[in-house]
């Protein structure tokens, strides 16, 4: 009987090592951007389930600030939405002979820009949104009121699925500018522009 015959060391490994050198075993992690945010969730999650077992009175202590620092977060920004979109009353003949201002929308679009030149990026973010309000108003898809907040807009609006999805992510947008602080920029506004453009053209009649 012939004995098998002894295969080395080295050339199992060097075997070993072409093979897994394809790309098909390329293991390497895929990086997840949202992996540090979604492991500080879960530790904040296990904190305060540790400190309500603990001390339940601190707990309930800090989850009733939280409620009132929200609470005031959105009477804060819901004002400066009725402020920005409440109508003003214009003399019927001003002293000055010019004519009255019509806030419609193509008046917020045009303060909008305005506050963009001037650097008040959020403020022209507001006024955007403003400006499509008015356009939605004009067009009978929502009915303005200035006491309103953007998600009451939201759930009246007369548009298909597809477009109160839009208009929701339209509005989750603003809400992350005012509540979240996060910056707004240029190119956040040429993003606004083109989503509330694809809303009036596509979803609105």
């Amino acid at each position: 009987m012939t004995q098998p015959q002894a295969v080395s060391r080295d050339s199992v490994e060097t075997v070993m090592n072409d093979v897994f050198a394809a790309p098909e075993y390329d293991w390497s992690a895929v990086r997840d951007p949202l992996a540090w945010i979604r492991k500080r969730y879960y530790e904040l999650v296990d904190w305060f389930a540790a400190l309500h077992q603990d001390h339940p009175i601190t707990y309930w202590i800090m989850l009733v600030v939280m409620l009132v620092l929200l609470t005031a977060i959105l009477a804060h920004f819901s004002y400066l939405i009725y402020r920005a979109l409440r109508p003003q009353q214009a003399p019927a003949e001003p002293a000055t002979g010019r004519r009255a201002v019509v806030r419609d929308a193509a008046w917020y679009l045009q303060e909008a820009h305005r506050l963009e030149d001037a650097g008040n990026l959020l403020g022209s973010l507001v006024m955007r949104f403003g400006s499509l309000v008015m356009e939605l108003d004009r067009r009978n898809i929502v009915k303005f009121d200035p006491s309103k907040t953007p998600v009451e807009y939201v759930r009246e609006a007369t548009v298909p699925d597809e477009g109160r999805d839009l208009f929701r992510l339209i509005v989750a947008g603003v809400y992350r500018h005012a509540y979240g602080g996060e910056a707004v920029t240029h190119d956040g506004l040429r993003e606004f522009d083109r989503m509330v453009g694809e809303l009036v053209a596509a979803h609105v009649p």
